[in-house]
C-alpha cells in the first residue's frame, strides 16, 4: 500500500483504486466524506493494456503485456499521488489470476512500484461487482440481475437492494473468446454460431441453478424474462462487443 501526505480538508480523505483487469486498467480517486458516508468521483481513467495476451504455449504474461501494465500503474501511482491521496488500494482479476507466472508480476510490482496488490476470487470479484453498482442505484425490493463482461471473465450476480442471491464468475470473457475462437474477421457464419453455442452452453447450467428466467427489472424499466445464453449469446466481431436485455450489463 502506498502512502501519502493528507492534503484534504479536516474530515475529508482521498483514497485511489486501481483495478488491474485482463483487458484494461482502471484508476479511480474519490474523495471520500466520512461523516456522510458519502463519496465522490475526482477523477477516472482507462488504460488498454490488454494484460490477458499470454504465451500460448506457456500461458504465462508476455513480456510485451507486462511492460505495458508497468507503464500504465507507474503513470496511475504517480497520477493518484499527484492528487493527494491517502491510499492507493489495487485489485488483479482473472488474467493474474490464472497465469504461472501472476503471482511473480505481482511481486515485481511490489518491490519496484510499491503496490501491494490483492488478488480476488472469482466469486469475490462478482461481490465487489454487486457493492459497486448498489452504491451507483436503487435496486429496491426488485431482483435484478447484473452482469460483468470483462477480458478473461464474466461475473453474474442475482441481487436486490437487501442482499445478492447469489454470485458467479465464470470464464468467458472479450480477450479470451477473441485469442481462442475469432483468428477471422469478420467472423464467418458457421463460426459465429459455433461461438453463440460456446457461450450458450457455459452459462446454462448458471441459468438453471439460479433460477433467472423470471421477470428481472432492467435499467430500462421494463421487466422482461432472460436467459443468460440469451444475454451472452451474441458476440459482435473479435468477440468482444456483447448484446444483452432484461438486465444491467456491463463491459470492462
Amino acid at each position: 500500500m502506498v502512502q501519502a501526505p493528507n492534503l484534504q480538508q479536516a474530515g475529508r480523505r482521498r483514497v485511489a483504486a486501481i483495478d488491474i483487469g485482463t483487458n484494461s486498467i482502471h484508476l479511480l480517486v474519490a474523495e471520500v466524506d466520512p461523516e456522510l458516508s458519502s463519496f465522490s468521483v475526482v477523477l477516472a481513467e482507462k488504460a488498454t493494456t490488454r494484460l490477458g495476451e499470454r504465451d500460448p504455449h506457456s500461458g504465462d504474461l508476455s513480456a510485451e503485456a507486462i511492460e505495458r501494465a508497468f507503464r500504465t500503474l507507474r503513470h496511475d501511482r504517480d497520477l493518484a499521488l499527484s492528487h493527494g491521496v491517502e491510499q492507493i488500494v489495487t485489485a488483479a482479476t482473472s488474467a493474474v489470476r490464472e497465469a504461472p507466472n501472476g503471482r511473480d508480476f505481482l511481486v515485481a510490482l511490489q518491490e519496484q512500484l510499491g503496490l501491494e496488490v490483492d488478488l480476488v476470487s472469482g466469486p469475490e470479484e462478482a461481490r465487489l461487482i454487486y457493492l459497486g453498482v448498489l452504491s451507483g442505484m436503487a435496486f429496491g425490493n426488485q431482483p435484478h440481475l447484473i452482469i460483468d463482461i470483462g477480458g478473461g471473465s464474466t461475473e453474474l450476480v442475482l441481487a436486490d437492494g437487501r442482499d445478492a442471491r447469489s454470485f458467479s464468475s465464470t470464464r468467458i470473457g472479450a480477450v479470451r473468446l477473441q485469442r481462442d475462437f475469432c483468428q477471422q474477421d469478420p467472423l464467418s457464419t458457421d463460426r459465429r454460431s459455433f461461438l453463440q453455442a460456446y457461450i450458450q452452453g457455459a452459462l446454462d447450467p448458471m441459468a438453471g441453478q439460479r433460477e433467472v428466467g423470471r421477470e428481472i427489472e432492467g435499467p430500462g424499466g421494463h421487466g422482461r424474462g432472460c436467459r443468460l445464453g440469451s444475454v451472452l449469446g451474441r458476440a459482435h466481431r473479435r468477440g468482444h462487443d456483447f448484446v444483452g436485455s432484461g438486465a444491467i450489463v456491463s463491459g470492462r
